[in-house]
């Protein structure tokens, strides 16, 4: 998406019309951006989600030029948009906490849950490793990063109220999206950028 935007260039995500729909919903969003007027961009804000950890097969080390890495394409990200829109300023979140649930084997529709701390490893790397990493690299670049893992004030005993599994508040447990806790998520990020802002 960064290489689509600093080349206006959305060809690849045209051509890939049919999926977005499955995928990012009703593909708004790519027909927005092909909009954007840069000259009039302070700010990008790219959150990262526990979806790029658990889906990334390989999280790499902060400083890689290695863009099929988690910490490659962090750089590439931060390269493309710095030296495009110099006047941008670029801002890291990191993942929350979550749980992942996962189909226990020669048992098919029964899973277990797994509070994914530093006890549960995923393609090498525990969650809040996974973040350090993630962090080093943006910090490497100067562009701040939130950790959200750490400083929500979120853990496994009270990860029920902010997890439910609708937004409607049903009990059952999600462990992936905090329904119940967007506006303090929002209200987090709010202060961060407050307190590192560098944009008018």
């Amino acid at each position: 998406m960064i290489w689509a935007c600093v080349n206006n260039d959305f060809s690849y995500q045209d051509a890939a019309g049919e999926y977005l729909p499955y995928y990012v919903g009703d593909g708004k969003a790519f027909t927005l951006m092909q909009t954007i007027d840069w000259a009039n961009v302070s700010a990008v804000i790219i959150h990262g989600g526990g979806n790029d950890w658990y889906n990334s097969p390989k999280v790499g080390e902060p400083g890689s030029t290695d863009i099929t890495t988690t910490c490659g394409a962090i750089n590439e990200i931060n390269r493309l948009l710095s030296t495009t829109y110099p006047h941008v300023s670029i801002y890291w979140i990191a993942p929350s906490i979550r749980k992942i649930r996962i189909e226990r084997e020669n048992e098919p529709g029964v899973y277990d849950y797994y509070y994914c701390d530093n006890n549960f490893s995923r393609v090498g790397n525990t969650l809040p490793q996974f973040i350090e990493k993630m962090m080093e690299s943006a910090e490497i670049q100067n562009t701040p990063c939130l950790d959200m893992y750490h400083t929500m004030g979120w853990n496994q005993y009270n990860q029920i109220y902010y997890y439910p599994n609708s937004a409607d508040g049903d009990a059952h447990f999600d462990g992936t999206h905090p329904h119940n806790g967007y506006q303090e998520m929002a209200r987090h990020i709010v202060g961060f950028l407050e307190n590192n802002r560098s944009f008018k």
